[in-house]
């Protein structure tokens, strides 16, 4: 008979850990891209590590506890010295170390950036501009790479909280208070964030990407996403319906007349990779489901629905695919 092999017992610690702090794709704790997520993922791995070790010594003392004293070979310890040492001492080193350690990761609040974004939390999308430019956008935070980047961050309504685990640490947006964080890209790519803040009821699809990428790269996509929405004469029928309809009391697309300021800027929605907060892709078939009826992909979504014959919907939707 073939003998099976047991799992060693201190992967049986370990693993529930990592398994809860690490997540697929780029939403990962455990491996950071950044040097503010490196602090915070060296802190994580010094939990994970520090709580082991004390759960064999929890463990080890439970047995010597229970075997008989004169099994054991050593002489009976004082109870005093036990509640002395393992109920005030080692806590209080464990905990002031691990304290002092937490405050040195997570003080990317105080850091300088050398850009500054502006990141404002609504239910349930994220608003960015750029200081000293007219580039607004949604859900997309574009950073040039190796660069420190400061994020201004506000809510008009609830608390929210943004989170990058691969560039940073989290940190709240509170209604009538302005938060900072500072994040640093060590290449270029893409990486998930999320609102870890419950705020109602489509949080958890109120999720975000940071795009880091070269200088040149990103000074190109700031300054075409700065500039005003073309004006294609093959698409005045969908812009007249748009400026006619509801869409322009809540939306922006800088060089018209639509100034709306309860959702989204659209003037360039053609070039974001999503919709609704990472919800949906940005093709016609997903960005004409999203308008007829936002409620079917996104309930709870504060965008209400249009009434709008199909021909209508057809041309608002070829316009708004114009403007990249």
């Amino acid at each position: 008979m073939v003998r099976s092999r047991r799992t060693p017992w201190w992967l049986l610690l370990v693993a529930p850990s990592v398994a809860l702090a690490s997540c697929s794709g780029n939403h990962q704790i455990l491996a950071p891209h950044g040097p503010e997520s490196g602090r915070v993922s060296a802190l994580g791995w010094g939990m994970i590590i520090t709580a082991t070790i004390i759960s064999l010594v929890v463990f080890g003392l439970l047995i010597a506890a229970i075997l008989p004293g004169e099994r054991r070979g050593l002489r009976r310890i004082p109870p005093r010295t036990y509640l002395i040492a393992g109920g005030i001492v080692l806590p209080f080193v464990v905990l002031m170390t691990l304290s002092g350690l937490t405050v040195a990761a997570t003080d990317a609040t105080s850091r300088r950036g050398d850009l500054q974004i502006e990141v404002t939390g609504h239910q349930y999308w994220w608003e960015l501009r750029y200081p000293g430019t007219k580039a607004v956008t949604a859900n997309e935070i574009h950073i040039p790479a190796h660069t420190r980047v400061r994020l201004i961050l506000r809510s008009v309504d609830v608390i929210h909280s943004a989170w990058v685990p691969a560039l940073a640490g989290k940190i709240d947006l509170i209604p009538g208070r302005t938060n900072h964080l500072v994040i640093d890209a060590n290449r270029p790519g893409t990486f998930r964030g999320q609102c870890a803040e419950f705020c109602g009821l489509e949080h958890a699809r109120m999720a975000f990407v940071v795009v880091a990428q070269t200088p040149s790269a990103f000074r190109s996509w700031l300054r075409e996403q700065s500039a005003p929405a073309r004006s294609d004469p093959s698409v005045a029928a969908g812009r007249r319906a748009f400026l006619s309809e509801a869409c322009a009391g809540c939306h922006t697309i800088r060089g018209t007349t639509a100034v709306g300021d309860k959702g989204p800027d659209l003037t360039h929605l053609a070039s974001r990779r999503t919709l609704a907060s990472l919800t949906l892709p940005n093709d016609r078939a997903q960005l004409t489901r999203w308008i007829r009826n936002p409620q079917d992909p996104k309930p709870g979504a504060r965008m209400p629905a249009v009434d709008l014959s199909p021909k209508e919907l057809q041309e608002i939707v070829t316009y708004l695919r114009s403007l990249r």
